[in-house]
């Protein structure tokens, strides 16, 4: 007997007994079928590959109904997780403020001109100096939130795109792991 044999046999006992004790029902009293066409790794490898091979219905309706979530629901949700922090993030920088004041003055610091040209020089000098400290401020700023967007998008692309790809992995992952 083979260790994926052996494995598989211990997991189908493992998993009766499991859903007999969730269910509080006798040992014996769980119904198993026959699921011949679903037999991975047949007893006796001279044979046909589609001999009695025994799983129970929960175990592959557990199967669909994870799979119809995975590539259903979970990926939508995936899709609004990724809106989601998006959206935070735009609101965490504050995107739409620091746009529409960019060009006003540092922390609204201005200097009202007094009696004189002198003084109208040097307010203006000072009003000009206090939005171009604002206008730094703000595209650093920008700049920031722009590097985290674009590594965000990354991350969500990566996301997206492992997202249909990681049960298939895992399954020939477990294939391959038999193999050896």
């Amino acid at each position: 007997m083979t260790r994926a044999e052996v494995y598989f046999e211990h997991a189908a006992v493992a998993e009766r007994n499991f859903v007999a004790q969730s269910l509080s029902l006798p040992k014996r009293g769980l119904r198993t079928y026959d699921c011949s066409s679903f037999a991975i790794f047949p007893k006796n490898p001279d044979s046909s590959p589609y001999q009695q091979g025994s799983v129970t219905i929960k175990l592959i309706m557990l199967m669909l109904s994870f799979f119809s979530w995975w590539y259903g629901p979970g990926l939508i949700g995936l899709v609004r997780t990724i809106q989601r922090r998006m959206q935070q993030l735009a609101d965490m920088f504050s995107v739409a403020i620091l746009l529409r004041t960019l060009f006003s003055p540092w922390r609204r610091i201005i200097t009202y001109p007094g009696a004189g040209l002198e003084a109208h020089l040097r307010a203006m000098l000072d009003n000009m100096v206090s939005r171009v400290i604002g206008l730094l401020v703000r595209v650093s700023v920008l700049l920031a939130a722009t590097i985290l967007f674009v590594l965000l998008a990354i991350v969500s692309a990566l996301q997206i795109i492992l997202w249909p790809l990681l049960p298939l992995i895992a399954i020939g992952l477990i294939g391959w792991g038999s193999l050896k």
